[in-house]
This record gives structure tokens, C-alpha cells and sequence, in this order.
């Protein structure tokens, strides 16, 4: 419907996109997607409809620094 079709990633100005990666799991943990360099929208390209995680960490340490959850719906 156009609507919400995109994951709209927006960063703070004293951050750099290319110094963090951002994971994307299935419900069964097993990742789908892996966004590095970082985009700053995403539409879940070709993975079926369902719930996903996703896990942003910083490249130098390691450290997740956010998560949380992604639903995609085509319907």
C-alpha cells in the first residue's frame, strides 16, 4: 500500500554509520542479513513475511549497543 514500507534508519550527528554493523535474525536465530555498511532504509529485500531481530553493535569493541525487533508484512 506504500505505506511503512521501508525501515527508516535515522543517526545522531556525533555518530559515524561506517563504525557499527546491524544484524538481522530469523525467530530461530540464525542470521538473515547482515547490514555493513549500514543503509539508512531497508525493506527486508526478499525474506518472507514474520517477526525478525535485529542487533546493532559497535565494529571496534564488539559491544551491541541496541536491539530489537522488525515485522515484515506484505499483505
Amino acid at each position: 500500500d506504500g505505506a511503512n514500507d521501508t525501515w527508516l534508519i535515522q543517526w545522531r550527528g556525533d555518530l559515524s554509520p561506517e563504525n557499527y554493523v546491524i544484524d538481522v535474525y530469523n525467530p530461530g536465530g540464525g542470521r538473515v542479513y547482515q547490514m555493513n555498511p549500514i543503509i539508512s532504509t531497508w525493506t527486508g529485500e526478499n525474506l518472507p513475511d514474520g517477526v525478525y531481530w535485529w542487533v546493532l553493535k559497535d565494529l571496534m569493541t564488539g559491544e551491541v549497543i541496541l536491539a530489537g525487533g522488525v515485522t515484515i508484512r506484505r499483505r
